[in-house]
């Protein structure tokens, strides 16, 4: 006989945890990205009063290239704590299966992964730059709005692009071939 697990009482908080966790884990991505648009609003800010020329000229472009590279920062952080937070909660939630198993980190796995690596890109392509100003309004004259450039938002989105995906092959490549020769270097010399 199959062992049996009693759904109400065992399996539906295991369950109602796991999805909870999932959907505060996808407003934690949300946070971060909230919290990296507020750093692009403050370092613009910054940049432009600036009395270096060079920084003042060019403040929507560095505060487009390290709010890229802060959003990288932030998405392979939370991509690692997503993997292992997925197969914890997978875990906890004892599939009878095998297929189960993996259809339940698969599916918990491409929602954190794609508002974690996505929301970033979606925000600029869609949401950057249709917020306006009124003109004239002195009110808000310390923290202006993410506006785009005369040539729209492309550029931005572009370089945000190129930053978070070339970043991210560069960090799975030093994940997949150096993690192992650190690995080998520690035990060998270190050990």
């Amino acid at each position: 006989d199959e062992p049996y697990v009693a759904f109400w009482t065992q399996k539906l908080p295991i369950l109602v945890c796991s999805f909870g966790s999932v959907i505060f884990l996808v407003f934690l991505a949300v946070c971060f990205l909230v919290g990296v648009i507020i750093y692009k609003l403050i370092m613009i800010s910054v940049f432009r009063s600036s009395e270096q020329q060079v920084l003042s000229a060019n403040a929507r472009m560095f505060t487009s290239a390290t709010g890229a590279m802060l959003s990288l920062v932030v998405i392979m952080i939370l991509k690692i704590l997503y993997q292992r937070l997925a197969e914890i909660l997978t875990d906890m939630e004892n599939h009878r299966t095998q297929t189960s198993y993996d259809n339940s980190i698969t599916i918990k796995l491409f929602l954190l992964n794609f508002v974690n690596f996505y929301a970033p890109i979606m925000y600029v392509a869609f949401i950057q730059g249709k917020i306006y100003e009124v003109p004239g309004d002195q009110s808000k004259k310390l923290l202006k709005g993410e506006e785009c450039s005369p040539a729209g938002c492309i550029p931005t989105l572009c370089s945000q692009m190129l930053i978070i995906f070339v970043g991210k092959q560069i960090f799975t490549s030093f994940i997949e071939y150096g993690k192992p020769r650190v690995i080998r270097f520690v035990q060998r010399y270190l050990l």
